[in-house]
């Protein structure tokens, strides 16, 4: 779990000029990059430095850890979702789980932030989540 985050932070971090570039939602303030590196940097770190094998807790923690330093929209979104990350993780009630397993628990968190929002707009961090996801989705066997 941890190194998923780890790589997936990583991956996001060298994108955060463009990130930043394409928002244009709620207002184009060119930050949206900005803040969900500043959203996950202490987090992810955080996982790092606590190595938890038991995915239940690692996912709760980073939830926490993501809603006290989320700032801005984006980083409300994230923090959104990894609170519904954990408690669908909690649901599954194991200390580890199979790909499949948290394939589910991806999808299940994000079905809730996109109805979490009542008319969510396109190309925002809300639809490109859910169009991931229903591609991951689309990918099970």
């Amino acid at each position: 779990f941890a190194m998923l985050l780890v790589s997936g932070f990583a991956k996001m971090s060298s994108k955060t000029n463009e990130l930043n570039t394409i928002n244009v939602f709620p207002i184009a303030d060119g930050d949206t990059g900005a803040n969900m590196k500043v959203c996950l940097k202490l987090p992810v770190r955080n996982l790092l430095l606590k190595p938890n094998d038991n995915i239940m807790t690692a996912s709760r923690e980073m939830a926490a850890d993501v809603l006290l330093n989320g700032q801005g929209n984006s980083g409300t979104i994230l923090s959104h979702f990894f609170v519904e990350l954990a408690e669908a993780v909690r649901e599954v009630n194991k200390s580890d789980m199979s790909v499949d397993e948290f394939t589910s628990c991806l999808i299940q968190a994000g079905v809730a932030m996109d109805d979490a929002v009542p008319n969510p707009v396109q190309g925002t961090l809300l639809s490109v989540s859910r169009d991931a996801l229903v591609g991951l989705e689309k990918q099970r066997p």
